[in-house]
Order: structure tokens, then sequence, then C-alpha cells
């Protein structure tokens, strides 16, 4: 039995999904969105997000280091915010 029940079912479901901007990521993000997920995207690479973000259905880039405590202790950006609000509770 698995720890945790597996999606079978990824259309409207939320992701947060780190290192998208290439490789695995990327490739993770493409099959997500094909599935119908709503994606935000992270990475440090904000020139590959942004026009992976571009390329997809319903994500939005949201270039980060997860690594750099001090970003993370700051509000995300004000539009993330909207569109948070808006994806996941519409």
């Amino acid at each position: 039995m698995p720890l945790n029940t597996p999606i079978r079912q990824w259309q409207g479901q939320r992701v947060w999904l780190v290192g998208a901007s290439s490789g695995i990521g990327e490739a993770l993000a493409r099959q997500l969105d094909s599935l119908g997920a709503r994606q935000v995207l992270s990475a440090r690479s904000a020139d590959k997000l942004t026009q992976l973000s571009q390329s997809l259905q319903q994500a939005t880039a949201l270039p980060l280091d997860i690594t750099d405590r001090n970003r993370l202790n700051k509000p995300p950006p004000r539009p993330f915010i909207f569109w948070v609000a808006w994806t996941w509770w519409c």
C-alpha cells in the first residue's frame, strides 16, 4: 500500500513544481499541462521558466532559488498572489 494515495486525475489539480526550467522538471511540467493541471513553476533560470510557462495552458512562472533563505522569507510578487487567488479558489 502506497504512503500517499496516487493521483489519477490531474484535471484542475494545483501543482507547485520546483526545478521546472529544464530536464525532468520541464518534461513533468509539460506532461502535467497536457493532463490539465494548474501549475506554478519555479526555478532559478527566470528566462527559461518564463518561456516554458508561456508555452503551457495553465501555468505561471515564479522564479525562485529555494536555497536562498532571504528570498523565501519575502512575500511573493503581487501578480503571483492574484494568480494564486484566482486559479486556486475558482
